[in-house]
């Protein structure tokens, strides 16, 4: 659902980022896996998954191992982040909750609507390449996951870390 300011799609994000749910540690205990209260609930649920799924299909098969392209990129989210055991699915989840926390930051910042005019600074989506393509739009919406939709259509968006403000809205009559 695109909406006309930042607020609802930052308050949506932020009940993605809570902790783990009462109902996820009561299932925790009940099975036998370790889970913590202050784990983020896109974690807990990852850590869940994993853990029932042998159960589940009566297989014997260990969870996949992160790849090196995902702990760069977490690396680079969360320089702070100290893998321990964590699968290819949990790096994934702790990867999604890094770049939500960081969309809530950049829409408080920016605080944008529809009609601000916005310069966005394309990055390359290799992994520790830093090219961009500065380009001057308007925003036309904001989805429910914090992404910027943009006047023009075919798709047009970008994620609010990489947008900056270029005038106050209806300062520019046409882009």
């Amino acid at each position: 659902m695109a909406h006309a300011d930042w607020r609802e799609p930052v308050r949506l994000l932020r009940l993605s980022i809570t902790p783990a749910a009462a109902h996820q540690l009561a299932l925790a205990t009940l099975v036998g896996c370790t889970l913590d209260a202050d784990l983020p609930f896109n974690v807990a649920t990852a850590r869940l998954e994993e853990f029932l799924e042998p159960k589940i299909r009566g297989t014997n098969h260990a969870a996949a191992a992160p790849t090196e392209r995902q702990m760069r990129f977490l690396s680079e989210l969360c320089p702070n982040f100290r893998v321990r055991d964590e699968s290819r699915a949990e790096i994934s989840a702790w990867i999604g909750h890094c770049l939500a926390l960081a969309t809530i930051t950049a829409h408080e910042k920016l605080k944008l609507k529809s009609g601000d005019v916005v310069q966005v600074s394309r990055s390359c989506r290799v992994i520790c390449t830093a090219k961009t393509r500065p380009e001057l739009t308007v925003v036309s919406s904001i989805g429910a996951n914090g992404r910027v939709y943009l006047k023009g259509g075919n798709g047009a968006a970008a994620w609010p870390t990489e947008v900056q403000h270029q005038a106050p809205s209806g300062a520019v009559a046409r882009i």
